[in-house]
């Protein structure tokens, strides 16, 4: 009886994914990013050591509030990444399994006590579809951002890899969001859920685009192998610059007034080309940066 009551208070679980597991989990978070607040749980699995139970956020910049449809695309994005890594053939490469399911019961505290970590801002409800997959433990470090930067540690493998898909993709898409644990010494790494980011963004409201692919060559070091791919150029990183300037120089060609906020131009947004057809070694001297704001110029 202590144990059922234990449960109801302190205990959320989920209903069976898929593959028939389903997942058990602490009603405090451990953890908190930008777009997922984690828990620690198990599963039903055999085996399966220490789940992370990933819970979505409400908003995101598109604005994408269902769960169903973010946990669908977080597991796409996974799968895609997949599919690229058996075409590398890469043996030292691992994605964890990842599993999706409907919340089945919420415990007590989870309905009424919202977490004091300010961060969290997150409050369980039966209408939510969470994703699980094993914890990796303390050890876990990003090799490389969801962004496209490579990390000081990241190795020359996982590089090649992502470098593999953009020019497997012929330049339209690029796997970012490599984190995990490395084993065996740094020969194998076990990975969580990567990012796929694409010149047209069609993996979801997280799909960074051609951003992802510049940060990624700003900061990549090409190994003997991917040294042969092409890589992108650049194509007018500052299409609007001119439009902003000759804006600029016409009010103050026609008036002596000061300024006022609202008379200003808006605040130059960059719009990356990127042209992987004819492209050419990418140097760390071509990163683009957007000018300085209108601030900044008068």
């Amino acid at each position: 009886m202590g144990n059922q009551i234990g449960a109801l208070l302190f205990q959320n679980e989920t209903c069976n994914s898929e593959s028939g597991q389903w997942a058990v989990f602490h009603f405090r978070p451990s953890t908190s990013g930008q777009r997922l607040v984690g828990f620690k749980g198990i599963t039903t699995e055999y085996m399966a050591g220490n789940q992370l139970v990933k819970v979505f956020k409400q908003k995101t910049d598109n604005d994408w509030n269902s769960s169903h449809r973010r946990s669908s695309s977080y597991i796409e994005n996974k799968e895609i990444a997949q599919k690229y890594l058996r075409k590398y053939e890469g043996n030292s490469i691992t994605f964890l399994e990842l599993h999706a399911a409907e919340m089945d019961r919420i415990a007590v505290f989870s309905r009424h006590i919202r977490s004091s970590n300010k961060r969290h801002k997150l409050r369980l409800s039966e209408d939510d579809v969470v994703v699980f997959e094993r914890h990796l433990g303390k050890h876990f470090e990003t090799f490389i951002k969801r962004d496209g930067t490579v990390n000081g540690n990241c190795c020359a493998e996982l590089q090649e890899f992502v470098h593999f898909v953009y020019n497997e993709s012929k330049g339209q898409e690029i796997v970012t969001g490599l984190k995990g644990v490395m084993t065996k010494q740094g020969q194998k790494f076990k990975l969580t859920s990567p990012a796929m980011n694409s010149v047209s963004k069609k993996y979801g409201p997280d799909d960074l685009g051609e951003k992802a692919m510049l940060n990624f060559f700003t900061s990549h070091v090409c190994t003997d192998v991917c040294s042969q791919w092409p890589k992108p150029t650049i194509l007018h990183p500052f299409d609007n610059l001119e439009t902003t300037i000759k804006t600029q120089n016409f009010i103050t060609a026609t008036t002596d007034m000061p300024f006022r906020n609202d008379d200003k131009p808006p605040v130059y947004d960059s719009k990356w080309r990127v042209d992987f057809e004819n492209s050419r070694t990418f140097s760390s001297q071509m990163e683009p940066t957007a000018p300085p704001s209108y601030d900044l110029i008068t």
